[in-house]
């Protein structure tokens, strides 16, 4: 890393549901999060510039601490397509996006509507923040998996981006994504409309319930508990085995095993004991992404480090060498 500014840009994680914003700043050698926000952006159908320019400036006005106007930004993987290309490959000349080397023979390309990123880059100038980065999530992902605690650059990790309505799993070493896939399997509102519809619950209710008492393994203190378990368990089934074929894929591609540790981000990994749930079915060491050695400063939100992950990688691309 170059560490010739002080303050990181400020990371823009547009999601479908939520925009969440985190600023690093540099102190010594230590990186401390300055600042950080989750501004709702309503309803999930109102992907409007004026919704995304009222959910920005709300983002702006609940980040305290804020410095500078650089900014970086990744779009939500809904509106993203993730190939892997040959290296020869033509981009589709309609479409705005990128390649990346995976591997000595393997290249991917990460790309969304033109318009949606001409888009972004106006709404945030009006918000006051200039983007000039608009990077790919699978690439931010396989970044912020370093500060996790023990991390290795050897090994191979797993890093799943559960969102609102797009799941894609990446697989990266020593901070390069290797692997990238967007699962055919719902996002996390398809489980909570699923989970309701055997409890009896709205899909926002449910959303409410798994965040606030999170999701009990045996043993149980209370018929509640399995109820609800046991309505998870069958909810999760399309995303284990989406998550089982891409081990397939995988080990085919790569020609090695699968990683030794998953990382949950996003609302998948915000609620309490899925990602253990998750992990059980699918045979694999999942946990939320943490960062517990990341310093905070000041008097900031109690965000899950899972929720700001993206934002907080954008942050540190400042330091990041040069391509």
């Amino acid at each position: 890393m170059g560490w010739g500014s002080h303050n990181g840009w400020i990371g823009l994680d547009v999601g479908t549901r939520a925009v969440k914003v985190a600023q690093l700043r540099r102190r010594r050698d230590r990186l401390v999060l300055s600042a950080s926000a989750v501004s709702l952006r309503g309803a999930a159908e109102s992907d409007t510039p004026e919704a995304l320019a009222a959910c920005l400036q709300g983002a702006r006005a609940l980040a305290a601490g804020l410095r500078g106007s650089m900014a970086a930004a990744t779009l939500s993987m809904e509106h993203c397509r993730v190939e892997a290309t040959e290296p020869e490959a033509a981009v589709d000349a309609s479409r705005s996006g990128g390649r990346w080397v995976a591997g000595p023979t393997s290249d991917y390309t990460l790309s969304t509507e033109a318009k949606r990123v001409e888009t972004l880059v106006d709404v945030a100038a009006k918000s006051g923040w200039q983007c000039d980065v608009v990077d790919g999530a699978p690439l931010a992902l396989a970044r912020v998996l370093r500060l996790v605690e023990g991390y290795s650059p050897a090994p191979l990790w797993g890093a799943l981006d559960w969102g609102q309505r797009a799941v894609t799993f990446v697989v990266a070493s020593d901070g390069a994504a290797r692997y990238a896939r967007r699962l055919t399997a719902g996002g996390f509102e398809s489980l909570t409309n699923a989970i309701g519809e055997s409890l009896g619950l709205t899909a926002d209710d449910t959303g409410k319930v798994l965040r606030r008492q999170g999701v009990q393994a045996p043993p149980y203190t209370s018929g509640e508990q399995r109820v609800v378990h046991d309505a998870v368990r069958q909810a999760l089934r399309p995303l284990v085995q989406e998550i089982q074929r891409t081990l397939e894929h995988l080990g085919g591609k790569l020609r090695t095993p699968g990683p030794e540790r998953v990382f949950v981000f996003g609302a998948g990994g915000a609620v309490p004991g899925l990602a253990g749930i998750l992990g059980a079915a699918t045979g694999l060491a999942c946990e939320p992404w943490t960062a517990p050695h990341l310093e905070r400063e000041g008097d900031l939100p109690d965000t899950p480090d899972c929720l700001l992950a993206q934002a907080i990688a954008l942050s540190a691309l400042v330091w990041e060498p040069a391509a």
